[in-house]
Order: C-alpha cells, then sequence, then structure tokens
C-alpha cells in the first residue's frame, strides 16, 4: 500500500540528461496512432485509478472525445503534451498534472545544490534560547529526517528546551514516507489512516532518535495558504496528537497521495490516487488545517515568532538568531 511514494530518479549524469530534454522537445510530431495511443493510455489511468471515481463532476468520457480530436489537430509535440495536460487540469485538482518528456527528465535531473535551500534548519531563539525554532521549507527531501537529527543533535546539547516551533509555512508538501519520519521526532504509533480505491493502511511510526528528549514539550506550527499537502498532514497530526498551538492562515487543503506513471515515449502522469484521514477520521482535504491564532499572511517571521511566545505564555521579545 505504498504505490504512492513519489518516484525521483536522482542521477549522477545531470548534464547529459538536460541536453537528452532538449532533445525531446525537437523530436519530429508523434504519428497520428501514438497520438492516439498515448491520450488513450492517460484518460485510461485516470478511469481506473483516480481516487475521484466521479471525476469531480467531469464527464470522463465526454472528455475523452473532446480531447482525442484535439490531438490530431496539432501541430507539434509541445502543442500534443499541452493539449493532454489540458485534458488532466479540467479535473480540477491541485495534485494531477501530466508532463511533456523534457518537463519530466528535468524533474528527475537535480543536484544536491537544488536541494540544500530546502534542508530543515533548527535554531534557538535569541531572546528566549529554550525555544527550539524548526524551519522545513519541504519534505520533497528523501533524508529529511535525518538532517533534521543532526541539526538537533548540534542544539539539544546547548542545554534545556522549554517548547518547540515548526515553521511550515510555505511548504508546499513533498514524500509522504519523509514527513512520517520526521514526525516521529514528536508523535509516535499510529499517526492516521490512508485510503485508495483498493482499501486503507493505518500510518504508524516508531519513536524517532529524540523523541524522548522533546516529548510531553509544548508545540506550535506555522502555517499559511502556502502549506499544502504533506506539510498540511503534519501540522494536522501535531495539532491532533500533541495538542499543537497552529498559528498563521488556514492551509491549501490539498492533501490528495499522488503517484507517479511513466509512459513508453518520456512523459509523466502524476495522478491523485489516494488521500489520508487522521486519526479520528476527520479529513483536510478541501477544508485546510484551521490556525487557533490567525496572522496576517504578509506579517514578518518576528510577528510569528511574537504569537507563538504568547501562546505559549512566554513574552520575552521574539528575534531569531
Amino acid at each position: 500500500m505504498h504505490r504512492h511514494l513519489f518516484i525521483l530518479l536522482l542521477s549522477l549524469f545531470t548534464f547529459c540528461l538536460a541536453q537528452t530534454c532538449d532533445v525531446s522537445r525537437a523530436k519530429a510530431l508523434l504519428s497520428t496512432l501514438e497520438r492516439k495511443g498515448l491520450l488513450n493510455e492517460v484518460w485510461s489511468l485516470v478511469k481506473d485509478e483516480y481516487i475521484y471515481t466521479d471525476f469531480r463532476g467531469l464527464d470522463w468520457q465526454e472528455a475523452r472525445r473532446v480531447y482525442l480530436k484535439r490531438v490530431l489537430e496539432v501541430k507539434n509535440n509541445e502543442e500534443f503534451y499541452t493539449t493532454v495536460d489540458q485534458m488532466i487540469l479540467e479535473l480540477g485538482d491541485d495534485h494531477s498534472v501530466y508532463l511533456s518528456p523534457w518537463s519530466a527528465c528535468q524533474e528527475d535531473s537535480y543536484s544536491d545544490e537544488d536541494v540544500a535551500p530546502y534542508e530543515p534548519t533548527v535554531k534557538r531563539l535569541e531572546s528566549e534560547p529554550s525555544v527550539l525554532y524548526i524551519d522545513i521549507p519541504s519534505f520533497n527531501i528523501y533524508d529529511a529526517d535525518l538532517i533534521l537529527d543532526t541539526q538537533l543533535r548540534r542544539v539539544l546539547q546547548r542545554g534545556r528546551v522549554r517548547a518547540v516551533m515548526i515553521d511550515l509555512r510555505h511548504n508546499y508538501g513533498g514524500y509522504l514516507d519523509t514527513a512520517y519520519n520526521v514526525l516521529s521526532t514528536f508523535v509516535r504509533g499510529r499517526l492516521g489512516t490512508e485510503y485508495d480505491l483498493y482499501g486503507e493502511t493505518a500510518v504508524r511510526r516508531e519513536p524517532g532518535l529524540y523523541y524522548r528528549e522533546l516529548r510531553g514539550i509544548p508545540i506550535v506550527v506555522f502555517v499559511d495558504a502556502d502549506t499544502h499537502s504533506a506539510a498540511e498532514l503534519v501540522a494536522g497530526i501535531l495539532a491532533q496528537k500533541r495538542d499543537a498551538i497552529i498559528i498563521g492562515q488556514t492551509s491549501a487543503g490539498n492533501t490528495e497521495i499522488v503517484y507517479p506513471f511513466d509512459f513508453s515515449d518520456g512523459s509523466r502522469l502524476w495522478l491523485a490516487t489516494g488521500g489520508f484521514q487522521l486519526d479520528d477520521g476527520t479529513s483536510i482535504e478541501g477544508r485546510g488545517v484551521i490556525p487557533d491564532v490567525v496572522i496576517d499572511k504578509v506579517a514578518e517571521e518576528s510577528v510569528y515568532i511574537e504569537a507563538g511566545l504568547e501562546a505559549l505564555g512566554l513574552t520575552a521579545r521574539a528575534e531569531s538568531q
């Protein structure tokens, strides 16, 4: 039941892959048979695997008829792939998307330099050193939990911790297993339930490396309208399992589980094939994580930290190091 796990190929030949992407764009227009075949493959996958069996109100049979006609009228491959993606966009969810071969190739070819800005960081507040500030920009990094452990090892050696602030603003999600592994630092046992057309599976985690050190410590989580997907699940689970105080704006409410389907021409369909329910049976999809304390979206980090300190009962002036 881990069909949903995102699959990204980390290549040692990034430069070569980039060249291949450019060549793909310049290939001669796919034949009529190839275009019809690809569209039918994409259409059939959605029919058989899409989590919304009503296709979110879209007449999926009619969509096939309309787009079969359109792909036969395109003048080049770029127009063809854009047209198929338009069919997927008509489903109206924020996760499902169809990528051309060159876009899929570029998605696969990223380097350590691309990943580094999205690694989690941990520091103590300058005004309240007993409060940890954990910034997690993305869960789209396989070993984010290990990076977090390394950061925690450094700061926990510097004295006691009275509270933790976790910043998930502008976090668009990523790998669910990464998010679950990060959660194991704060939560153990059952996190919730994943479901798809084939059934349900309980999600559980054993205690993480620093679970004991942070057990029972108050948690504040910062979210905004740009907090999506796995990041929303982390916020929702922490609110439910650790009584975390949520500060910011209502999150995106976009938590479908997405799976990649690759085609022989190199194109790729990311399709919403599942969902997640919190342990009490509720879902964040469509409603988002609702803050306990609302903060203006344009507010600076210091405003969030001050609100966090106030919610925690700590009133010192908050400026992060």
